[in-house]
Order: C-alpha cells, then sequence, then structure tokens
C-alpha cells in the first residue's frame, strides 16, 4: 500500500482482514452449500416447493451474496487506496461482487421474501 515500507500481507490489520474476510466467505459457502443440497434433497424426493422452501434457498442466496461482497470489502479496505488502481485486481473484484449484489435475483430487497414468510405471511406476488 501506498505510504508504508511495509508489504500488505506484513500488516496486522491486513492479516487481521484477510482472517475475518476467508472466515465470512467460508460461512457463506456452507450455508450456501447446504440451502443447495436441501433443495436437491427435495426434488429427488418429489416433495413440492412451498413457500418457505423458496423463501429458505432465496435466504441462503442473497446472504451468500452479500457475504461474499463483505468478505471483498475487508480486503478492499485492506489494501488501502491501492484498491482504487484499475490495474489491480482487487479493484475488478470489488466492482464484479458489488455488481453482483445489484441483481434483481441478489440485491437487498429479496430479504423481504424470507421476512414475509418467517412472519408467516403468504410470498404474494414477490419475486421468489
Amino acid at each position: 500500500p501506498l505510504g508504508t515500507m511495509a508489504s500488505l500481507r506484513e500488516r496486522p490489520v491486513a492479516q487481521l482482514q484477510l482472517g475475518e474476510a476467508e472466515g465470512t466467505l467460508r460461512a457463506a459457502r456452507a450455508y450456501l452449500y447446504s440451502s443447495i443440497a436441501e433443495i436437491w434433497r427435495r426434488g429427488e424426493a418429489n416433495e413440492p416447493f412451498n413457500d418457505e422452501a423458496l423463501a429458505s434457498a432465496r435466504l441462503a442466496t442473497v446472504t451468500a451474496g452479500k457475504l461474499a461482497a463483505r468478505a471483498v470489502d475487508l480486503v478492499y479496505d485492506a489494501a488501502g487506496i491501492s484498491s482504487m488502481h484499475t490495474a489491480l485486481p482487487i479493484e475488478r473484484c470489488w466492482r464484479d461482487v458489488h455488481a453482483v449484489t445489484q441483481h434483481v435475483t441478489m440485491n437487498t430487497a429479496r430479504y423481504e421474501i424470507a421476512g414475509r414468510v418467517l412472519f408467516g405471511l403468504p410470498a404474494g406476488g414477490l419475486l421468489i
């Protein structure tokens, strides 16, 4: 990073943030894979995909996307102003992960579906 003689990997804050980012990403992956396994199980058993099952899958998808973005944000922050240089991969990763979280199936508004179902309300006409 600019303004320091130490490499990024030698900086304690970068070590801390990379550790948190990795833990966050692993948690996101585990949650998403668990949800996919449940969907697969339901499909193999010919069980219906009711609102609860669909909302649960959506919750896992959106949460995994948000946590992945959080992991990238941690690394982006650790790299400081260097993160903004378009020649460095972290800038592209940051831009790409935030673009994905804005997609209609991944944006924050998708949490509403899970919230409705958790409150015992029907998902309604909302995209599941």
